[in-house]
């Protein structure tokens, strides 16, 4: 993500300042000026424990009625060696501080609002296993949604209130919850697994032969589990991931849309998603974009239902494709190519007036948000300098998490396209003291004498006419920049 990247950077740039050396894409940094007398300096680097202790802002939800934003905070138990994950609310017209919600005692994650503003969903494990809880809209109390006998790990809310889609981990043979359960006890007893496929590690942990389904949960009238959780996708060799651009519920609560792969044990060796539409009723799930070769993904029903938008790669396995946009009716029938557009879109969204499309993306060394015209494609910038790497909009309240080379992510909001005004103060006391360098941008001619774009780095209290090492840091990757982030 852009937070961690900036957390990655920092580490960096905290244990280089150390040695004294100087990120740069020179051999050496090396001025003809006269040595200068060093000076004390006010302001000190950043430290590791300075670091690992900053409060990380991220994932800012507008409630429905565009007043209150949510947002998640994390900070380090540093005795207890692990991170501490609290849900914080800000009023959009910045009229009382932000504040730290009471129901996150005992963990909070992914937090959403219900569709009429007057609850909170979240993930907890407070209760033992990872569950879907509901609170109060002010936050004082919570309880719990759902109860399966394994994890939850995501969740959607249907628009009428009466139903969740959740994420679960599942043994495809397994015709109930409780035979996983049982099966993963089992396991636990052995030290042993068995591979006939790839991957064997997937990020940080071990392959077990899980897929990731959608499962239809009913609520009552208290917003509570009310019924057996059913799943969408039964014996289906196939991942649908937790993301908000995975899947997504119709406005009516009818239907789902979702991205997997169905290639089996070919599955690693292509990029070939598509986008399958099924009845929450039952039935079989339909390809929608099954004549496309590439990626198909991030699905998005416009506000008024009759649309769906999407990103789409045109081949496949051809990593520096950029994504465009592409957009049909609900159905998906009629599909049209909406941009052609020399950057690769993600976290597509509609605007909450069903004119443009939100993206992020990144653009000259910058992760911007920019809105796209529904109608012509016409791409407009929404923000300058730095990454925005999370945003919502609801009723003409635009939120949006930025960050930057001397500065960790705070809340932005702006109001019908107003100035946006920053939200949130976090790790303020902290980021006045410390001496972090301001990238400085740089250009050059690259292969086949296309721009290629860096960035130089100067150590903390860097003296002017010193010499120091360098370090030259190369990207590798086609499309995928270092931003200010």
């Amino acid at each position: 993500t852009m937070q961690s990247r900036w957390m990655l950077a920092a580490a960096f740039g905290a244990l280089m300042t150390a040695a004294s050396p100087a990120l740069a894409l020179n051999e050496a940094v090396q001025t003809t000026a006269a040595p200068a007398t060093e000076a004390p300096v006010a302001r000190t680097g950043l430290g590791v424990k300075e670091l690992a202790m900053m409060e990380r802002v991220s994932d800012p939800r507008v409630s429905p009625d565009g007043r209150r934003i949510l947002y998640a905070v994390r900070t380090t138990d540093w005795d207890g060696n692990k991170g501490v994950n609290a849900l914080w609310l800000a009023e959009a017209d910045g009229a009382t501080p932000p504040r730290k919600l009471a129901i996150s005692e005992g963990g909070v994650a992914g937090a959403r609002w219900a569709p009429d503003g007057q609850a909170i969903y979240f993930m907890s494990s407070r209760g033992g296993s990872n569950q879907v809880w509901r609170a109060d809209r002010e936050g004082m109390a919570a309880a719990q949604v759902t109860t399966l006998p394994i994890d939850v790990s995501g969740f959607r809310i249907a628009e009428d209130g009466r139903s969740l889609i959740l994420a679960v981990s599942v043994f495809t043979d397994c015709a109930t919850l409780t035979c996983v359960k049982d099966r993963l006890a089992e396991r636990a007893k052995s030290g042993l697994q068995a591979y006939d496929r790839l991957p064997l590690r997937v990020f940080d942990h071990w392959a077990d032969g899980r897929r990731t389904h959608l499962f239809s949960q009913p609520l009552n009238g208290s917003g509570l589990a009310g019924g057996e959780a059913r799943d969408l996708m039964p014996g289906l060799d196939a991942d649908v991931a937790a993301g908000d651009g995975d899947f997504i519920l119709s406005r009516d609560g009818k239907t789902l849309i979702y991205s997997t792969q169905k290639q089996g044990a070919g599955e690693p060796f292509t990029n070939n998603s598509d986008l399958y539409r099924v009845s929450l009723d039952g039935g079989a799930p339909v390809n929608l974009t099954e004549g496309n070769r590439g990626a198909d993904g991030n699905p998005a029903f416009s506000p008024d239902g009759r649309r769906l938008a999407w990103l789409a790669s045109p081949r496949e396995n051809v990593g520096g494709d950029q994504a465009v946009v592409m957009i049909a009716d609900a159905s998906g029938a009629n599909a049209r190519q909406l941009t052609n557009w020399d950057r690769g879109p993600a976290g597509l969204t509609w605007r909450s007036d069903g004119r443009a499309l939100y993206v992020t993306a990144s653009d000259v060394g910058q992760n911007r948000l920019f809105e796209i015209d529904a109608r012509t494609g016409v791409v407009k910038a929404l923000t300058g300098d730095g990454a925005v790497n999370a945003f919502d909009e609801a009723a003409g309240v635009l939120a949006y998490a930025h960050d930057g080379f001397t500065a960790p992510t705070q809340v932005f909001v702006s109001r019908n396209g107003a100035e946006p005004r920053q939200a949130t103060q976090h790790n303020a006391e902290l980021t006045a003291r410390l001496d972090l360098s301001e990238g400085e941008a740089l250009a050059f001619a690259g292969w086949n004498d296309e721009t290629t774009h860096g960035w130089v780095f100067k150590p903390a209290s860097y003296v002017e006419g010193r010499k120091y090492p360098a370090v030259y840091l190369i990207h590798g990757g086609p499309k995928s920049p270092w931003t200010e982030s």
